[in-house]
């Protein structure tokens, strides 16, 4: 018997790239919870973020943060706290990243010849991460309580912002292309934290044959589809399909968003 483990990004794939609508996989998400399948988010957003998002879809699987930077299971959800957690609030948090202000210091410590090209969101007020993220007032206050990492839209032109980034990773930092934004944090990913939370389920759950699908349509995505027992990317509006390595069990849907995360959940999973 096999069980499927889910790790699906969010932005551009389950949820909507322009209205962040997730209607479209309603009922690929209704067969996998009828299957008792996990869906666990994995994605750029934050905690705060998500708690609102697995609230409204009924979610209580374990969810991945701010790429990578933190995996958070609910406590109970397995039959002990895995090693290396803490517990806080209602969830153990396993984390992998250092805290926002780490990053936030990184930032000020740039060269000066960079500040006119890049606004990030500490330095942005909350109408303006709504007007660039296309969020509502309320979801962008949530978008801004990060605790990893830190966002930032890049305003100049492309040579200069691979020697930006270069200067950053040059300070120890990670810079991760997503949909919208650049993002900064540590020398982590979505590909490392899928891995470290499918080895506790196979630690902890009943003996079976585990198998894992990721679902993304960013360059922020490639570690987890990479990694994953099987990939699903997923066509974006705003960019290209990123290149992968891997050269089997993987798929590249036809339709764009939460339409091809539903393409992909059928061909794969009820193929």
């Amino acid at each position: 018997m096999k069980q499927w483990l889910i790790f699906t990004d969010l932005d551009g794939s389950l949820l909507d790239h322009h209205d962040y609508s997730y209607t479209d996989a309603k009922p690929a998400i209704q067969r996998l919870k009828n299957d008792h399948i996990p869906i666990i988010f994995t994605t750029s957003k934050t905690r705060a973020e998500v708690l609102a998002l697995r609230s409204e879809m009924k979610n209580e699987d374990p969810f991945i943060v701010e790429n990578g930077a933190a995996v958070l299971i609910p406590k109970g959800y397995f039959p002990e706290m895995p090693a290396d957690c803490e517990e806080y609030g209602e969830f153990w948090v396993y984390a992998l990243s250092k805290p926002r202000q780490h990053w936030l210091n990184l930032l000020d410590s740039m060269p000066s010849e960079f500040a006119a090209s890049f606004h990030n969101f500490d330095a942005m007020s909350l109408d303006e991460i709504a007007s660039s993220t296309g969020l509502s007032l309320a979801q962008a206050e949530l978008a801004n309580t990060r605790e990893y990492s830190e966002p930032i839209q890049w305003l100049g032109n492309d040579q200069d912002k691979q020697a930006f980034v270069e200067a950053l990773e040059a300070k120890g930092g990670t810079v991760l292309q997503g949909g919208r934004f650049l993002n900064l944090s540590g020398k982590h990913c979505k590909g490392v934290a899928l891995k470290w939370l499918a080895k506790q389920y196979r630690d902890f759950s009943v003996p079976c044959e585990l198998s894992t699908l990721a679902l993304g349509d960013s360059q922020n995505d490639v570690s987890m589809l990479e990694v994953a027992d099987h990939a699903c990317l997923i066509r974006s509006p705003s960019h290209t399909p990123p290149k992968l390595k891997r050269d089997s069990s993987y798929l590249i849907t036809s339709r764009m968003g939460p339409k091809g995360w539903a393409q992909g959940i059928n061909n794969i999973i009820y193929q």
